[in-house]
């Protein structure tokens, strides 16, 4: 058996103000890309705003600092509701750093602050049952804005799959040291809150405490759905093993190609597979490119060998998230 992430826990395609065009977020604003630097700032004394449709969500940003603030100026990292409420983290005379963090889970908004983007300050938080449908940055003082870094994940959580009912798992670190500890419930589910996104391991334990399972060190990022899989399978794209990845390649268009490599030493016959979407997209697959259907099957596929599957995407109307990553691929 094999622990397999099957879902990415990225929402989007890193660094949106960087890859986006002016006219998805400017509006009156004077701003500055720097390509090389993969860098954006806001000059002039107003605001960036993005469309931003996520009920939850985590998003990271990492900015350069000020150092030095004058009375009235200011930084703020916010979302905003339909109503034109707004909830974030405010750099100011009192203090600043140069991460900061917001995420919403059932309606909570919570904003948390770090300078090594490991420790994580929390500052507050606020229950609102407002849509957010906004996201932006505005500042005021003599300095330019710089973002350094801006990344949304889908939540707060790793989630684990397939496990029975009462069994125990660990998170640890990478030194093997118990961080955290959860159960899975009848639904064969486990949830665990990252403080951070970390380097770490799983030991998974009976209900009497006695371990049947644990994983190489992993990179974790908020978000990442992780399943356990009675098959030794590999996912590659663009010659990256997917669930072992921290940043797995995007698919780049609509139509692309993955690979499914069997690292064991059983025979595998019948496999299927389909994909799970969250969204209105409809996903279809194909083994020779031509063809396409909901799922696929896999007749045979013996140790060491490796099938392409080709994957066409149609967008949906109410999807406008412009990655294309928001699906899972399930193999049964």
């Amino acid at each position: 058996m094999k622990l397999v992430k099957i879902e990415d826990g990225k929402r989007e395609v890193d660094n949106f103000y960087l890859s986006s065009n002016f006219a998805d977020f400017v509006g009156d604003a004077v701003i500055q890309k720097d390509i090389t630097n993969k860098t954006i700032s806001l000059i002039s004394n107003n605001k960036i705003e993005r469309k931003f449709d996520y009920d939850d969500f985590v998003i990271v940003v990492k900015k350069q600092n000020w150092d030095t603030y004058v009375d009235g100026e200011y930084v703020k990292f916010y979302v905003g509701t339909d109503t034109n409420e707004e909830y974030g983290i405010r750099d100011d005379i009192h203090g600043e750093s140069n991460y900061l963090k917001i995420l919403r889970n059932e309606g909570y908004v919570q904003a948390y602050k770090s300078n090594n983007s490991i420790n994580w300050t929390n500052i507050g938080g606020v229950t609102t049952a407002d849509t957010i449908n906004k996201q932006g940055f505005k500042k005021n003082g003599s300095k330019s804005f710089t973002l350094e870094n801006y990344t949304v994940y889908k939540n707060a959580y790793v989630t684990l799959l397939n496990f029975p009912e009462s069994t125990i798992v660990d998170l640890c670190d990478s030194s093997g040291n118990v961080v955290k500890e959860k159960v899975f419930d009848k639904d064969l589910q486990c949830q665990i809150f990252l403080d951070c996104v970390t380097k770490g391991m799983f030991i998974f334990k009976n209900s009497f405490g006695q371990e049947i399972y644990r994983t190489e060190v992993l990179d974790l990022q908020y978000g990442d759905v992780y399943i356990l899989s009675i098959y030794d399978l590999e996912i590659i794209y663009k010659g990256t093993v997917v669930n072992e990845s921290p940043n797995p390649e995007m698919l780049d268009s609509l139509l692309e190609k993955v690979t499914i490599k069997n690292i064991g030493k059983e025979t595998y016959q019948n496999l299927i597979v389909n994909t799970v979407d969250s969204t209105d997209d409809t996903i279809q697959l194909s083994l020779d490119g031509t063809t396409y259907t909901d799922t696929v099957t896999l007749t045979e596929l013996v140790p060491n060998t490796k099938i392409d599957v080709y994957i066409k995407i149609y967008k949906g109307l109410s999807n406008h998230n412009f990655a294309v990553r928001s699906f899972q691929l399930n193999i049964s």
